[in-house]
């Protein structure tokens, strides 16, 4: 059983399945986010400021590039963990003119997973599978919330991380007929409050994702499109919602997966066709998930 790509910001976590079906795995992974609008006193799309520096008008950029270090361990054939430790890198620039470019040690995550049933597909007999997991997890507040720059605090959305436990929640839904499938993944994260009482809105997303196998002798390369979407409630300082915060996200993607023995080579790419965020968030750009896996028994 195989699956197309899956990545999702909401988490930090793929969600599908390896065709080495319970195999662990070991895996560093890069993920860029890109954000860019005009601020102006008319704006509908304003920078959150989230408690840090002034609210300056004027074009702009914001970079989140997060190097991961990902490790997945099966108990059993249908329960296994999956983990994520984060080096981030998070940049932002006002009409061309560097603001703050912060890096350091994110927030890690880990999740529980299990196969609530599982089809098998044997050669020559079965050609039709699917299988339902559900998933759940934690973030933990490792990141630094307090990192100066040049004698000022940044915004908490540039910080490494967030200061707030954080709540995990994944269902996956995949059907396959010989080589061609679809993968449905919904995944729900339940905010809390840091330690200065700011509070991100929670966050739920849906993935749907349609993949085909080209196989050879050598290799399976393993493309795939799709759509993706977001949504997140706002923000709130002492539970006071901050009006002009959160919204809803809508990206096209593509990508593919290519298969060497026990390696797995991942590429994907989301463009955000639609945005309807509050007048202090930055609009969606693109995003990109690049990296290489290893399987091993």
């Amino acid at each position: 059983m195989t699956t197309s790509t899956f990545a999702c910001d909401v988490c930090g976590l793929y969600l599908g399945i390896q065709p080495k079906d319970r195999t662990n795995s070991l895996s560093l992974m890069y993920r860029n986010r890109y954000m860019l609008g005009d601020i102006t006193p008319e704006s509908t799309s304003k920078h959150a400021g989230h408690g840090g520096s002034e609210l300056m008008f004027g074009t702009y950029k914001e970079i989140y590039n997060v190097y991961e270090v990902r490790g997945r361990v099966f108990i059993g054939q249908r329960f296994y963990f999956m983990g994520m430790l984060p080096f981030v890198n998070n940049y932002r620039s006002i009409n061309g003119q560097t603001q703050y470019d912060v890096s350091g040690i994110g927030d890690p995550m880990a999740m529980a997973n299990y196969q609530l049933f599982n089809t098998k597909c044997y050669e020559d007999s079965i050609r039709f599978i699917h299988r339902l997991t559900v998933g759940a997890g934690a973030k933990a507040p490792v990141g630094r919330t307090d990192v100066v720059v040049d004698g000022e605090t940044p915004d908490l959305d540039m910080q490494p991380g967030s200061g707030s436990w954080d709540m995990l929640f994944s269902l996956e839904y995949i059907l396959r007929y010989d080589k061609t499938g679809g993968n449905l993944n919904l995944v729900y994260r339940k905010n809390n409050s840091n330690p200065e009482g700011y509070q991100y809105g929670d966050a739920s997303s849906l993935r749907l994702d349609l993949f085909h196998m080209l196989e050879t002798k050598k290799m399976t390369i393993m493309p795939s499109i799709g759509g993706y979407a977001e949504y997140t409630d706002p923000d709130a300082t002492d539970s006071e919602k901050i009006y002009g915060t959160g919204g809803y996200s809508a990206f096209v993607t593509g990508g593919a997966k290519v298969f060497l023995k026990n390696v797995v080579l991942h590429g994907l790419y989301q463009r955000a066709v639609y945005n309807d965020v509050g007048m202090l968030q930055v609009p969606n750009y693109d995003r990109l998930i690049v990296g290489l896996t290893y399987n091993f028994n």
